[in-house]
């Protein structure tokens, strides 16, 4: 469902129905088919700025939601600038060492926040992390699990052979 808009001159004209001629709300808004809730609205903005009231440039919808979304931007930007200023160079480095310094300090910037400064994608970023060597134990459990799934393959490819050779 759409919202209805209305220009400066048609909420002037309403307001100015229930001013001058002291119609009630509720009639002058049914006489110009909108809801009498809007119509209250728009005079009580016009008695409290004037015809500024109903200036396209100067509405906020909802200044909540602004000033939630400008402290978001804002933090997204605080953000981009410490990871700048920290690592500027890192812009000129290979897609390998970018993928590692945004594994290091994401706990720091967004991993997607991240990849839209360094111009990676994020799809490859996680691409890397899935090949990517592990240290520690890590490495030692990734070991035995690729082993493990190497052996797997072998097996599979020596049963479907012997399959194969039984049906000859």
């Amino acid at each position: 469902m759409t919202r209805k808009t209305y220009t400066k001159t048609f909420k002037l004209r309403a307001v100015d129905l229930v001013l001058q001629t002291e119609m009630p709300v509720t009639v002058a808004a049914r006489k110009m088919n909108i809801h009498h809730n809007t119509l209250y609205r728009w005079v009580n903005a016009y008695k409290e700025h004037g015809e500024e009231a109903f200036d396209e440039a100067k509405q906020v919808a909802n200044p909540e939601q602004e000033l939630t979304a400008l402290r978001r931007e804002n933090r997204d930007l605080k953000q981009q600038v410490d990871l700048l200023k920290k690592f500027h160079d890192m812009l000129e480095q290979k897609e390998a060492d970018k993928f590692e310094f945004i594994r290091e300090y994401s706990d720091l910037i967004t991993v997607s926040k991240a990849c839209e400064l360094f111009s990676v994608s994020r799809s490859g970023y996680y691409k890397y992390l899935a090949h990517s060597p592990v240290e520690g134990k890590d490495k030692d459990i990734a070991l035995e699990k690729n082993a493990t799934k190497q052996t797997t393959k072998k097996q599979t490819k020596k049963r479907k052979r012997q399959a194969y050779l039984r049906k000859k």
